[in-house]
Protein backbone atom coordinates (compact mmCIF):
# COMPACT_ATOMS: atom_id res chain seq x y z
CA UNK A 1 0.00 0.00 0.00
CA UNK A 2 1.62 3.57 -0.90
CA UNK A 3 1.93 5.72 1.57
CA UNK A 4 -1.18 7.72 0.65
CA UNK A 5 -3.14 5.03 0.53
CA UNK A 6 -1.89 3.74 4.25
CA UNK A 7 -2.75 7.37 4.94
CA UNK A 8 -6.37 7.41 4.12
CA UNK A 9 -6.77 4.01 5.43
CA UNK A 10 -5.22 5.05 8.80
CA UNK A 11 -7.59 8.04 8.73
CA UNK A 12 -10.41 5.91 8.30
CA UNK A 13 -9.80 3.43 10.87
CA UNK A 14 -9.26 6.71 13.18
CA UNK A 15 -13.06 7.52 12.11
CA UNK A 16 -14.25 3.54 13.19
CA UNK A 17 -12.58 3.80 16.52
CA UNK A 18 -14.88 6.93 17.14
CA UNK A 19 -17.43 5.36 16.37
CA UNK A 20 -16.90 2.55 17.51
CA UNK A 21 -16.34 2.32 21.01
CA UNK A 22 -15.77 -2.21 20.68
CA UNK A 23 -13.48 -1.72 17.63
CA UNK A 24 -11.08 0.83 19.06
CA UNK A 25 -10.79 -1.38 22.20
CA UNK A 26 -9.76 -4.32 20.11
CA UNK A 27 -7.60 -2.45 18.16
CA UNK A 28 -5.91 -1.13 21.18
CA UNK A 29 -5.91 -4.60 22.72
CA UNK A 30 -4.10 -6.37 19.67
CA UNK A 31 -3.42 -3.65 17.08
CA UNK A 32 -1.76 -5.90 14.47
CA UNK A 33 -4.13 -8.31 14.30
CA UNK A 34 -7.15 -5.53 13.77
CA UNK A 35 -4.87 -3.58 11.01
CA UNK A 36 -4.81 -7.41 9.42
CA UNK A 37 -8.18 -7.85 9.57
CA UNK A 38 -9.18 -4.33 8.35
CA UNK A 39 -6.86 -4.70 5.34
CA UNK A 40 -3.22 -3.69 6.24
CA UNK A 41 -0.44 -4.89 5.18
CA UNK A 42 2.18 -5.12 7.49
CA UNK A 43 5.51 -6.06 7.24
CA UNK A 44 6.73 -9.61 9.64
CA UNK A 45 7.52 -9.20 12.70
CA UNK A 46 6.85 -5.62 12.78
CA UNK A 47 5.70 -4.43 16.65
CA UNK A 48 2.69 -2.06 16.23
CA UNK A 49 1.53 0.06 19.68
CA UNK A 50 -1.76 1.89 19.74
CA UNK A 51 -2.55 4.07 21.96
CA UNK A 52 -5.20 6.83 22.29
CA UNK A 53 -5.04 10.48 23.62
CA UNK A 54 -7.08 12.06 26.63
CA UNK A 55 -7.72 15.28 27.75
CA UNK A 56 -4.72 14.79 30.05
CA UNK A 57 -2.20 12.89 27.62
CA UNK A 58 -0.82 13.55 24.45
CA UNK A 59 1.36 11.16 22.91
CA UNK A 60 4.03 12.71 20.99
CA UNK A 61 5.15 10.19 17.84
CA UNK A 62 8.50 10.92 16.86
CA UNK A 63 8.80 9.71 13.02
CA UNK A 64 11.78 7.87 11.73
CA UNK A 65 14.03 10.51 9.94
CA UNK A 66 13.41 11.21 6.04
CA UNK A 67 16.24 10.26 4.00
CA UNK A 68 16.21 13.31 2.40
CA UNK A 69 16.15 15.98 4.87
CA UNK A 70 19.12 18.25 4.38
CA UNK A 71 20.62 19.70 7.76
CA UNK A 72 19.69 23.06 6.83
CA UNK A 73 15.88 21.50 7.01
CA UNK A 74 16.87 19.75 10.77
CA UNK A 75 17.96 23.20 12.22
CA UNK A 76 14.67 24.86 10.71
CA UNK A 77 12.95 22.31 12.79
CA UNK A 78 14.83 22.01 15.88
CA UNK A 79 14.50 26.01 16.19
CA UNK A 80 10.87 25.90 16.78
CA UNK A 81 9.50 25.08 13.31
CA UNK A 82 6.18 24.21 14.46
CA UNK A 83 2.99 25.48 16.37
CA UNK A 84 0.15 24.04 17.16
CA UNK A 85 -3.01 25.27 15.59
CA UNK A 86 -6.80 24.53 15.59
CA UNK A 87 -9.00 23.06 12.71
CA UNK A 88 -11.72 22.28 12.25
CA UNK A 89 -12.71 18.60 10.64
CA UNK A 90 -15.36 17.33 8.23
CA UNK A 91 -17.56 16.47 11.29
CA UNK A 92 -17.33 20.05 12.85
CA UNK A 93 -14.66 19.17 15.69
CA UNK A 94 -11.81 21.08 16.14
CA UNK A 95 -8.81 19.49 16.69
CA UNK A 96 -5.80 20.70 18.07
CA UNK A 97 -2.65 19.77 15.23
CA UNK A 98 1.04 20.28 14.98
CA UNK A 99 1.67 22.78 12.04
CA UNK A 100 5.02 23.89 10.42
CA UNK A 101 6.14 27.31 10.50
CA UNK A 102 7.66 28.63 7.13
CA UNK A 103 9.72 31.91 6.79
CA UNK A 104 8.46 32.22 3.12
CA UNK A 105 5.80 30.45 0.57
CA UNK A 106 8.33 29.16 -1.14
CA UNK A 107 9.90 27.48 1.42
CA UNK A 108 6.39 26.35 2.45
CA UNK A 109 5.78 24.80 -1.33
CA UNK A 110 9.21 23.30 -1.12
CA UNK A 111 8.15 21.57 2.08
CA UNK A 112 4.68 20.72 1.08
CA UNK A 113 6.36 18.83 -2.19
CA UNK A 114 8.09 16.79 0.23
CA UNK A 115 5.49 15.08 2.00
CA UNK A 116 3.89 11.69 1.22
CA UNK A 117 0.36 12.96 2.45
CA UNK A 118 -1.14 15.92 0.96
CA UNK A 119 -0.44 18.91 2.55
CA UNK A 120 -3.91 21.41 2.96
CA UNK A 121 -3.50 24.62 4.56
Amino acid sequence: MRNEEQGKKMDQLIAKCWADDDFKQKLLADPVATLKAEGVALPAGLTVKAVENTDSVFHLVIPTKPTDLSDEDLDKVAGGGYQYVYEKDDSGRTNKVWQPVFESKEEEMEWAGRQSRPYVR
